[in-house]
């Protein structure tokens, strides 16, 4: 996404359609999205959804959130491989297993009060924990295409339990 284009543009130019085509798919007409793709005016949640989902991109929805007031408590997300998202991923919780950090953090929250010599661990801990959220945010708003949902029934506890469904996802080629 170029940096000065409007989030809502630049997510419907991904897909190629057209202002007009868009309008229609959304319900909505070709004014009022042309004032949302120019600042004139701000989509509801509801109608950012609707996008996300006309414009398969699930990463809209969040973009839309984070340009909001109350944005500024989620964190930023950067464009990343699947591989680099992964490996970030696995050495932040490494990391936070091989410091024992939600020992740490149990310990901590034991008695319910955070005091001023636990405080600066806490904060510590915080950071690394809202790193991980990060990563996990990122993996899940890579660009579809390189993931496919399929169903598969997969045991899980001991196999005379009942095996409930669960969504897996396939990585697909990009040939």
């Amino acid at each position: 996404m170029k940096s000065n284009q409007n989030i809502y543009q630049s997510a419907r130019e991904c897909t190629d359609f057209t202002q007009e085509a868009a309008a229609e798919r959304l319900h909505i007409s070709t004014e009022s999205l042309r004032m949302y793709e120019t600042g004139r005016r701000r989509p509801s949640d509801e109608m950012a959804v609707m996008m996300a989902d006309a414009y398969h991109d699930a990463a809209l929805v969040y973009r839309h959130i984070k340009a909001s007031p109350v944005g500024c408590v989620l964190p930023e997300l950067t464009e990343r491989s699947l591989q680099e998202c992964a490996m970030r991923l696995f050495r932040l919780l490494r990391n936070i297993v091989r410091e024992e950090r939600i020992a740490a953090l149990l310990e901590i929250a034991e008695d319910g009060i955070i005091d001023t010599q636990e405080r600066p661990a806490y904060n510590e801990i915080m950071k690394e924990l809202y790193e991980i959220v990060e990563a996990v945010l990122a993996i899940s708003f890579i660009p579809e295409g390189i993931f496919q949902k399929s169903k598969k029934k997969r045991p899980i506890g001991r196999e005379t339990d009942k095996a409930p469904e669960r969504l897996e996802y396939t990585h697909i080629s990009q040939n």
